[in-house]
């Protein structure tokens, strides 16, 4: 965490003193750093992946439920991630329907897990 903050940090920095000479190049640098960031923190979530899996086993949970959360998760921090750098470039209309997208997907995605819900009380009624 302490690596991620200070690169994060030195990165903002750079692009801050780079903007008053190039403000493209800033723009590059935030969109660099962003990316190695994110690459981070997809190489450590395997730790996650293995705790689910044993959640999985113990409880007994249909998989394809725990699939769908998980793909929800990715979506909503990947639509963040994109919303954001959008919106660092100057461009918020397109973080805008970029979070929107992301919202409609996850609505789509999440489908399944509602009409499960709905069964359930459907059922206890």
């Amino acid at each position: 965490m302490i690596y991620v903050s200070v690169f994060a940090v030195v990165g903002v920095l750079l692009a801050s003193f780079v903007k008053n000479i190039k403000a493209e190049f800033a723009t590059l640098i935030i969109i660099f750093v962003s990316s190695v960031i994110m690459t981070y923190i997809i190489s450590e979530i395997s730790d996650y992946f293995d705790t689910v899996n044993r959640i999985i086993e113990q409880t007994q949970v249909n998989r394809s439920y725990i699939n769908i959360l998980l793909k929800i998760t990715g979506i909503a921090y990947l639509a963040e991630f994109s919303a954001d750098l959008c919106k660092d470039a100057g461009y918020g209309s397109v973080a805008n329907q970029i979070q929107i997208f992301g919202k409609v997907t996850i609505l789509i995605i999440g489908l399944p897990i509602i009409e499960a819900v709905f069964n359930l009380m459907g059922e206890l009624m």
